[in-house]
């Protein structure tokens, strides 16, 4: 073969290579590349939507001193174990941490009441915004502080595995009810418990939580009727007081009154 011949030869390998090379890096744009920047978009998108949900929680911190910014560092990074530990999107953790901090609270308390909140709905089976709305329902009406939000929970909870009602639909039923409970004097275990035992007869925990409000109510501050009418079955029920016989006592001997009534009376 001649010079002319083995620079045809080469030039026509050089062409082949050329065309197989085109062929693979079409391949390489449309099987990796173009994923890759897919992947990597979607990573920043996701990356800017976690930092609009901090940027909601931050707000509470305003722009305070170096301690206050390494505050807001640290609940930070609690949230972002509390997401790691439980599986949870992280935006979705700040989304409750943004709710408690909307209420004034910060540092150890905002990342404790996350983190309940976030035990709550794992506990019940819910979304972690029907847990934040009902804990936070629930803690105003009792007035609780972080600590004593975590035992009621926790009260509640064992309360649920024992009943009907899972945890879930308990707290559903508890935030309609609590304000009436609290002001009729029963902790949050008495609540649970009447709401435990009234709701295989009302069908729901809501309907159950609606009802026992209005039931209380009406206990606290009895209209003339109802007290004629339980009068008649031997039940004295009169404006309750603070120094009255507890509103968890009356509801008991109302029960009494009703196991001795007949079926035309019930």
């Amino acid at each position: 073969m001649g010079i002319g011949g083995g620079i045809d030869q080469a030039s026509e390998k050089m062409r082949s290579f050329g065309s197989k090379t085109q062929w693979t890096g079409r391949q390489l744009a449309v099987n990796f590349t173009a994923p890759l920047l897919l992947a990597g978009g979607a990573a920043i998108k996701w990356g800017n939507d976690q930092e609009k949900a901090w940027t909601m929680v931050r707000k509470v911190y305003g722009d305070g001193s170096q301690e206050q910014l390494a505050e807001s560092d640290r609940v930070r990074s609690s949230l972002d174990m509390l997401s790691t530990t439980y599986g949870k999107n992280r935006e979705d953790i700040y989304g409750v941490a943004e709710a408690w901090a909307s209420l004034g609270m910060t540092g150890g308390s905002l990342a404790n009441a996350t983190q309940t909140t976030v035990e709550a709905a794992v506990l019940g089976n819910m979304s972690l915004e029907k847990s934040t709305e009902g804990l936070i329902a629930i803690q105003a009406q009792f007035k609780l502080t972080t600590p004593e939000a975590k035992t009621a929970l926790m009260e509640m909870n064992a309360i649920a595995n024992q009943g009907p009602l899972e945890l879930g639909p308990l707290i559903d039923g508890m935030a309609r009810s609590g304000s009436a409970a609290r002001d009729a004097g029963l902790s949050v275990s008495q609540l649970a418990g009447l709401l435990e035992t009234l709701s295989p007869a009302t069908g729901t925990a809501s309907t159950a939580g609606n009802g026992l409000r209005s039931i209380l109510a009406s206990i606290i501050a009895p209209s003339t009727a109802a007290s004629k009418e339980m009068a008649k079955y031997g039940f004295t029920l009169q404006k309750w007081q603070d120094d009255a016989v507890p509103v968890i006592d009356r509801i008991k001997e109302m029960g009494n009154v009703y196991t001795r009534m007949d079926a035309d009376q019930k």
